[in-house]
C-alpha cells in the first residue's frame, strides 16, 4: 500500500468560508481525505458518505449521524 502525504494548503477555516484542499486516490482506487477535512465532516471508519456527480465534479455530504443542526 502506497503511503499518502497530506500537505496543509490552507489556513484554518473562518466560519462560513469555503477551503480548498486536496484527496488522493491510493493504488487501490480508494479516495484518501485529508484526517482534518475527515475530522470536520465527522468521518469515522466505515462510515458511509453520500457522492453526488456534479459538473466538473464530486460533492461529497456528511453521514446522517453528523448533520447539522438547523
Amino acid at each position: 500500500m502506497q503511503a499518502v502525504e497530506t500537505i496543509p494548503l490552507t489556513p484554518a477555516p473562518v466560519a462560513g468560508m469555503k477551503t480548498t484542499e486536496w484527496a488522493t486516490v491510493d493504488d487501490q482506487g480508494r479516495l484518501v481525505l485529508p484526517p482534518e477535512a475527515a475530522a470536520r465532516l465527522g468521518l469515522t471508519p466505515g462510515a458511509q458518505v453520500r457522492i453526488d456527480d456534479v459538473t466538473n465534479g464530486l460533492r461529497l455530504h456528511r453521514p446522517v449521524t453528523h448533520l447539522a443542526k438547523v
